[in-house]
Formats: C-alpha cells, sequence, structure tokens
C-alpha cells in the first residue's frame, strides 16, 4: 500500500505517478529528502493470510517507509509485507 498526499498528485497523470513518481515530482518543483525505512518481523493474521496466499500465523516480513521531501514534509508511506519463505531482501550502497 502506497499513500500520497493529493496536493502533490491532484495534477498528475496516472502513468507519471506510476512509472516515475518521483522524476515527475521533481520536474514539477520538488526535491526528494530522506527516505526511512523500518523492516520488521510478524505472522500473518486472517487477513494477511488471505491477501497473500499463507497460512494463518506464518512469519511475515513487513516493510515501512515514509519519503520526505527536502524540507522534511513526509509524502510518501509505503507499507507492504512478504511471506518471508518466499522473500529475499538484497541491499547495497
Amino acid at each position: 500500500m502506497v499513500t500520497l498526499p493529493y496536493r502533490l498528485i491532484k495534477d498528475l497523470s496516472k502513468s507519471d505517478i506510476s512509472a516515475h513518481l518521483y522524476e515527475t515530482l521533481e520536474n514539477h518543483g520538488y526535491k526528494i529528502g530522506r527516505v526511512t525505512e523500518h523492516i520488521s518481523a510478524e505472522v500473518a493474521n486472517e487477513n494477511d493470510a488471505r491477501l497473500l496466499d499463507a497460512k494463518r500465523g506464518e512469519a511475515l516480513i513487513t516493510r515501512l517507509q515514509v519519503t520526505e521531501l527536502s524540507d522534511g514534509t513526509p509524502f510518501e508511506y509505503t507499507r507492504a509485507s512478504y511471506v518471508a519463505e518466499r522473500f529475499e531482501f538484497t541491499f547495497s550502497k
């Protein structure tokens, strides 16, 4: 799930938001700042299990992300859950 403030995207096309969000925002004068991610372990509740084709109580990895503009204003909130045994994270710096 991704949540964005309407005031930032109201004049943008669906394809700009879906394919090129950060680039589109920067082309409209916004500067992208910091991204904070929190990754945790959880267990699937009934709803998670149904949506993820998993079993209730199965291990999940949940990722929460908040992206800010350069002035510190949060503009993107993302929450995603993954079935732990079917997913692998790779981080590069």
